[in-house]
């Protein structure tokens, strides 16, 4: 995952797919392997709005071995309402 501020500096760095959080929108870099995965981010816009009702329940200075479960967590289970 990245900012849509930092991902030209990123991804020339990895292979994997990005996650880019923009001011309006989310979109995806690169491909998870699956249509669906891919074209769901797609519809996903944001509404500035309205205040963030969901915290990270981790900061900036954490080390990956805490951070990573949380994000794959939240990851499969976007990919479990798409199939569902």
């Amino acid at each position: 995952m990245d900012t849509s501020d930092n991902h030209g500096s990123l991804a020339p760095h990895t292979a994997f797919p990005f996650i880019t959080f923009g001011r309006d929108r989310v979109t995806v870099h690169g491909s998870f392997g699956r249509g669906d995965i891919d074209g769901s981010f797609a519809r996903v816009a944001l509404d500035r709005t309205r205040e963030p009702t969901l915290f990270y329940p981790f900061s900036p200075d954490d080390p990956d071995h805490v951070v990573v479960p949380l994000v794959l967590q939240e990851l499969i289970a976007v990919a479990w309402k798409i199939d569902s």
